[in-house]
């Protein structure tokens, strides 16, 4: 009896191997998951930000916005905004941002091994035109910026004065 008692409790636990592996085989022959759309596939006249999943495309293009603090429209024909396939139409300020992406991409590859560190937003700071001169009021004249120096209203204004004659060519008094 214990020799039958034996084979069917082998005989089990083969069973449950056999099961095991032919579940595992099943598992592994599955089909694999689509791969995403892809931006030049499902968009036409892309040129920069090819091969990359429609997903992040879209992200990419609000980053974009965001950080220009303009909307669709600014890269996009007006026309766009009624007809999906208007899209692709290009304007001057599609092409140059497509230079700036070469460029920003450029940037990071010679001097940051590639790591994303110079994007859009590191010139123009939710402005469609970077500035080209920061403001002294951004640190020495607004009283509640964090960087302000501790200087009275009186010096503030003084000095406001000061910097204006200065940046409009004119000899101190």
């Amino acid at each position: 009896m214990k020799l039958i008692f034996g084979r069917s409790r082998l005989l089990r636990c083969a069973a449950a191997v056999l099961f095991a592996l032919a579940a595992g085989s099943a598992r592994a022959q599955a089909p694999a998951p689509a791969k995403p759309l892809l931006s030049d596939q499902a968009f036409k006249n892309v040129k920069v930000l090819k091969g990359i999943p429609v997903d992040e495309f879209m992200s990419t293009m609000g980053f974009f916005s965001s950080s220009l603090a303009e909307n669709c429209l600014f890269c996009h024909v007006l026309e766009s905004a009624g007809d999906w396939s208007k899209f692709a139409e290009d304007n001057d300020n599609k092409n140059t941002a497509r230079r700036m992406i070469a460029m920003v991409n450029t940037i990071n590859k010679n001097n940051f091994g590639g790591r994303r560190m110079v994007t859009c937003y590191s010139c123009h700071r939710g402005a469609g035109h970077p500035k080209v001169i920061p403001s002294l009021a951004d640190t020495v004249l607004i009283p509640d910026s964090h960087h302000a120096l501790p200087f009275d209203d009186a010096f503030r204004i003084r000095l406001a004065a000061e910097v204006r004659r200065f940046l409009l060519g004119e000899r101190p008094s």
